[in-house]
């Protein structure tokens, strides 16, 4: 934001006619960055009481302006990552909070964009986000294991805890024998981490880092439950041996690997196209009793992480 509309927004902050209509026409950038000033001139006023109380009062108004905008906005922009197929994901170093970064601006979310596929050393895209998707959008960040959503940067940026922005939806109400739910987050977040690690420039990688993540991602496959997609045989239903066949994908290398689905969300990918495949829900830990003699291991989530996990280390 030039230093020019910086000032003049920045007067908006005393002016005596303090109701939201008067702040209408400002963007959600805007509006943030009347929200970060605030905070800014709270904390330099805090040797005087009265004068930091106004610009707490003010810094909270904004930031409810911010969310009241964003349920309005008619589209985001959500950066991709294109080793995993998903938001891209962020550890913040003060924090440690796992966020994905939103913008409202579509310049804005390309230019961050372009800068962090050059630091990282693979590809990251701006999606855009239609209003009528915010809430699946949002929603499938529990998946995830994402507990903050980063809108902008810069002065004009601000964070939600992502369980204080919408209701974390009860899953269990909606799981059955016929139709379980199966959330791993933990697994989901090492997993993408762990990827986009992996896919970075050979001298940006941190190998430690990756053998920690990597131990850590089969920690979490192997203490939770997951789905094995199985492919039915035609005209049958029930799910017994006789019935069904286990898919398996051949990779570049020529190594056979048996799919590991996290989650609902990521069985629903791969059977897209498939009317036959069904998931059967096992313990992770007994994953290698189910892996059929020629494959050499698992393949986690196929269409996004596609991480490859040999049969040794099941």
């Amino acid at each position: 934001m030039i230093n020019a509309k910086a000032e003049e927004l920045k007067k908006l902050i005393t002016v005596p006619d303090f109701k939201e209509e008067s702040y209408q026409h400002l963007s959600l950038s805007e509006l943030s960055f009347l929200h970060n000033t605030s905070a800014e001139l709270k904390i330099k006023n805090m040797a005087n009481p009265q004068n930091a109380k106004f610009f707490k009062v003010r810094e909270d108004f904004f930031m409810q302006l911010c969310q009241r905008r964003l349920q309005k906005i008619n589209e985001l922009y959500v950066l991709m990552s294109q080793p995993t197929s998903l938001p891209y994901i962020v550890c913040d170093p003060e924090t440690s909070n796992d966020q994905v970064w939103l913008f409202d601006s579509e310049s804005a979310a390309n230019l961050v964009a372009n800068d962090e596929s050059a630091s990282r050393g693979f590809q990251i895209n701006a999606a855009k986000i239609e209003n009528d998707k915010f809430l699946p959008f949002y929603t499938s960040l529990f998946f995830l294991g994402v507990n903050e959503l980063l809108f902008n940067r810069g002065k004009e940026a601000f964070a939600l805890q992502l369980d204080e922005f919408i209701n974390k939806p009860d899953f269990s109400s909606i799981s059955t024998d016929s139709k379980p739910v199966v959330l791993n987050p933990e697994l989901v977040l090492t997993a993408a981490y762990f990827a986009q690690g992996k896919a970075g420039a050979q001298e940006k990688q941190n190998n430690e880092e990756l053998r920690d993540l990597e131990e850590e991602m089969i920690v979490n496959l192997l203490r939770g439950k997951v789905f094995v997609p199985v492919q039915m045989l035609e005209g049958q239903t029930e799910m017994k041996p006789e019935n069904m066949r286990f898919p398996l994908i051949k990779l570049s290398n020529g190594k056979m690997f048996q799919p590991v689905c996290s989650d609902n969300n990521e069985l629903a990918r791969f059977s897209v196209g498939q009317e036959r495949i069904r998931g059967l829900v096992i313990e992770g830990k007994n994953i290698k009793n189910v892996l059929v003699k020629e494959a050499d291991g698992v393949l986690l989530n196929p269409k996004t992480v596609k991480l490859a996990i040999p049969k040794m280390k099941l």
